[in-house]
């Protein structure tokens, strides 16, 4: 007797079904029609055929008179299997998540908590960067002296600076600029050679005297900054696949940070940030990784031990375009783009570095790494902790998207090189203070530069329409009538890629990219000369006091 192995589900209205000529392909076919997992029966075993079966179980030796004793017999097979633990292997995956949990991070300010006796006379002296023994000598002189210190509170923005003066001189001074009010300070330490004195600051000693002595001492003093903790650490290490809003999250966080190394007391502002994830498949402008003759290539990761904060490494790594500042995670590396060396009295040597090569600041060497010390702006912090929050958000903030773009020179049509990981600190927010680049130099002063044109053309129609990105013809005939030397020629290559067509896309676009690589190399001089503009302009401000 031939017994038919059916599936009785798919029966028809004449009493048929449809039928397989072997078991396997009748589970496979109850598997994807009908989410149905049947198991697979013993090999080689034989069915006890009964008079007036016709059909045969796809997963046992079990016979069947009709369909539906057949339904009644899987139903038990069925509930074994979920007895079992067996399931959908798919049913089985788990599935991440794109939440992160932010722990909120607090602070106290040094203007909240006041300055004690001491600080309060010391602040004034300007001798906050001495030697505790000539702290004591100074107050022992004030004292002597019989000058007391009184706040000096300005009305503009409510920000308390320390001065010294008799007590009657206190009671008879008034102001149209400040409000004079006498500070109610505790009562007076007993002093000696090797007293210390207690700072109110939340930073350490030496931070606190770069903050003091800077030639931009009085913004800096404006702002709060809280050392790298594990929490933040966590914040920028999660992985941009699985969060991809987090790529957007550590661009804000560490912009407008500075690192401070404990050794050499050298110190550096990040005004602005770019993140690049690890790995190809992630961003196609990823840091090298590998082996050149034999010596694996230096990279940004953190090392397994030695590291001063959890998974955080700043350093240095050497490229053909120079040395690049970083501070490299374990999911991605933060490329520094514009710093302020903040140490230097001497303003020549305080001048804003501009670019992806760093000459301001040395971290060359795994003991200078571990030295450095990551203070981070605290209003930075928080942007970041929103920005995390936010599952839907498409890069750092709102404002001028086209500023978000990284510098690139290549890889035009792969989607990750228009990520907009691009981030700058709140002293540098203004996009006169922000480096120029390819996609952002044609909005730069008084004349065109067709090449710079078409870069924002190309950044603007991909940040605006994604995968459907297309260049116009007509656009690219007008600039190319526009141009002169090799960028017109460059030009015109590009315009020979749209043959008949009147238009042609940008992404996956192999030799639209070559031309548009080629086109990046000619702006390189014109950038760099209109970021001696971005550099005056970031000087001009921070040494301003109003």
């Amino acid at each position: 007797m031939t017994l038919q192995i059916g599936c009785h589900e798919c029966k028809n209205p004449s009493g048929g079904c449809k039928t397989f000529t072997t078991k396997a392909k009748a589970r496979e076919h109850y598997k994807k029609k009908h989410g149905m997992n049947l198991p697979a029966g013993i090999r080689g075993a034989k069915a006890a055929v009964k008079e007036g079966d016709a059909f045969r179980c796809p997963s046992c030796t079990a016979t069947f008179a009709n369909l539906e004793d057949q339904e009644k017999h899987l139903s038990i097979h069925l509930s074994q299997d979920e007895e079992s633990g067996a399931s959908d292997p798919e049913l089985d995956v788990i599935m991440v998540q794109p939440n992160i949990h932010v722990q909120d991070v607090q602070v106290t300010s040094m203007e909240q908590k006041g300055r004690d006796y001491n600080e309060a006379i010391i602040y004034p002296c300007n001798i906050i960067d001495r030697e505790s023994s000539q702290h004591a000598q100074t107050i022992k002189l004030i004292d002597a002296m019989e000058l007391v210190p009184f706040s000096l509170i300005g009305q503009a923005q409510g920000i308390e600076h320390s001065a010294l003066a008799h007590p009657h001189v206190i009671d008879n001074a008034a102001g149209d600029k400040y409000t004079i009010r006498k500070m109610m300070l505790p009562k007076k330490r007993r002093h000696d050679d090797n007293d210390d004195c207690a700072h109110a600051w939340t930073y350490p000693r030496d931070v606190q005297s770069l903050l003091a002595m800077s030639p931009y001492t009085f913004v800096l003093q404006h702002r709060r900054y809280i050392e790298l903790t594990a929490e933040l650490c966590d914040l920028a290490n999660f992985d941009w696949r699985f969060h991809e809003h987090s790529k957007y999250v550590v661009a804000q966080l560490f912009a407008g940070g500075i690192l401070f190394q404990s050794d050499t007391h050298e110190a550096i502002l990040m005004n602005t940030i770019e993140a690049y994830g690890r790995g190809k498949t992630l961003d196609a402008h990823r840091e090298p990784s590998g082996i050149v003759k034999g010596v694996p290539i230096h990279s940004s990761l953190p090392p397994p031990i030695g590291c001063r904060y959890k998974d955080v490494w700043p350093t240095i790594i050497n490229s053909k375009d120079g040395k690049k500042l970083v501070i490299g995670t374990q999911t991605c590396n933060m490329l520094v783009t514009s710093s302020l060396r903040l140490d230097n009295k001497d303003q020549t040597r305080s001048r804003p570095c501009l670019g992806a090569s760093a000459v301001n600041f040395d971290l060359e060497t795994k003991s200078t790494s571990m030295a450095t010390m990551i203070f981070l702006d605290f209003e930075s912090v928080i942007m970041a902790q929103k920005l995390a929050r936010d599952v839907t958000a498409v890069g750092t903030s709102k404002i001028a998207y086209l500023h978000q773009l990284r510098q690139l020179n290549s890889k035009f049509d792969d989607a990750s090189t228009y990520f907009l990981t691009r981030c700058s600190g709140p002293l540098t927010r203004s996009i006169k203070h922000q480096p120029l680049t390819v996609f952002t130099l044609a909005d730069h002063g008084n004349t065109t530069n067709a090449g710079a044109a078409l870069m924002n053309m190309i950044g603007t129609a991909v940040l605006k329409f994604g995968k459907s990105a297309k260049v116009d013809k007509a656009d690219v005939t007008r600039l190319t009538s526009m141009a002169t030397g090799e960028i017109k020629v460059n030009l015109t290559n590009i315009l020979k890629l749209f043959g008949n067509d009147e238009e042609i896309t940008v992404l996956h676009n192999r030799a639209l990219a070559d031309n548009l690589a080629n086109l990046t190399k000619l702006l390189h001089p014109a950038i760099a000369e209109a970021n001696k503009t971005v550099a005056l302009n970031i000087e001009q401000t921070l040494c301003s006091k109003i």
